[in-house]
């Protein structure tokens, strides 16, 4: 694993990256001179070494700021190129005793040819900002980041004080809307001409299998998750499933329609008989022999719903508007103000659908994700 220990010189990089922070917060984010007609978009650019230039680009008007480094040498436009995303909510958000330098370590442990890679990543909080760009600053100015191009976002008025490990079913929708919100802005903001798209949340810790990304690309499929283990749970991620789930009752969809939401009190739940699960899966294989067809890297199953701790996308299907739903997609009507299911990840292959893109899990790869 690629060594990120701040070296001396690494400090003054630090210190470049804190005036950046500290002039990007100022020019961005406490004027009050803000223009619905974008007189207060700015873009500074500038070398940071004889490989890297770095472009802040501040839109007061709208309220957010992006930082992109960029290898002046790099090709965005490739085939096979990948664009690695992810939304983190704060400088927590990588588990107990890890940090961004940790996550930054497991992305490059994937096997894939780093120069086909781009990263980018929303900072929802001004102090893991502060840690993001002061990481970049130093990488980029020793000429030591194997990436094209880093995109850096920020934009304050998409943070929340909901926390990850929180699944109160009553807090479930607004939690949920919170991250569709982060995972959109960050590929609607970032997203170039990259081939394929990957979402990595940042309490993943490991891959089981280093060339899953590899496998993902070769098999030309649209949407493609693993099986994701936490601690004893062989399937963490619940949001990956086929089959059907729980349906409101005639007075649960009125109360809906009335805006009654705590009072109709629904929360999607499997029909455990017409349920599949990625757990299924493992089970099921345990003791078939190792040349049985199902226990092959590769072996893909169809999905009706995704889960986004991992997941992999063609990038022209987020191109063509398919994206994560800030509400339930699922039983909207004009009567009520949303669905009763398939938010954010479960309503990705929903709306995928109708443009004849597919989801698929690879369960026999598996991706870890932190225990908290």
């Amino acid at each position: 694993m690629r060594s990120t220990k701040i070296t001396p010189f690494g400090l003054l990089s630090g210190l470049t990256a804190v005036v950046i922070f500290i002039l990007w917060q100022q020019e961005v984010f406490t004027s009050n001179k803000l223009s619905v007609y974008g007189e207060s978009k700015t873009n500074d650019h500038g070398l940071v070494s004889d490989t890297f230039t770095r472009v802040i680009e501040t839109n007061s008007h709208l309220g957010y700021s992006k930082l992109v480094y960029s290898n002046k040498d790099g090709e965005t436009a490739k085939n096979d190129s990948v664009l690695i995303t992810s939304s983190i909510a704060n400088e927590n958000s990588f588990g107990k005793g890890r940090t961004f330098n940790d996550f930054y370590d497991v992305i490059g442990t994937l096997k894939y040819p780093k120069d086909l890679i781009n990263l980018s990543v929303y900072c929802g909080s001004s102090d893991l900002l502060a840690i993001v760009t002061t990481f970049f600053e130093d990488i980029t100015k020793n000429a030591t980041c194997p990436y094209n191009k880093v995109t850096v976002l920020y934009a304050p008025f998409l943070q929340t004080n909901f926390k990850s490990s929180d699944h109160n079913p009553k807090v479930q929708r607004q939690r949920r809307r919170s991250i569709a919100r982060g995972r959109n802005f960050v590929v609607l903001n970032s997203l170039d001409t990259e081939q394929f798209t990957l979402f990595l949340d940042a309490d993943v810790y490991r891959f089981d299998h280093p060339d899953m990304l590899s496998r993902f690309v070769s098999s030309q499929k649209d949407i493609i998750v693993p099986r994701i283990e936490r601690g004893e749970s062989l399937d963490y991620d619940r949001n990956s499933w086929r089959g059907h789930r729980k349906s409101p009752s005639p007075d649960q969809l009125r109360l809906m329609d009335e805006d009654k939401w705590e009072e109709a009190n629904f929360v999607p739940e499997d029909i455990e008989a017409e349920m599949f699960h990625l757990g299924g899966h493992a089970a099921e294989i345990k003791d078939l022999p190792e040349s049985d067809v199902k226990q092959g890297l590769s072996y893909a199953v169809p999905l009706d719903s995704v889960g986004g701790a991992v997941l992999f996308a063609k990038s022209i299907i987020y191109k063509q508007g398919v994206l994560f739903p800030t509400m339930n997609v699922v039983g909207t009507a004009w009567s009520r103000s949303e669905g009763f299911d398939g938010i954010e990840t479960e309503g990705l292959c929903y709306m995928a659908k109708s443009l004849g893109y597919h989801c698929f899990a690879m369960p026999n790869l598996v991706a870890q994700h932190i225990v908290k």
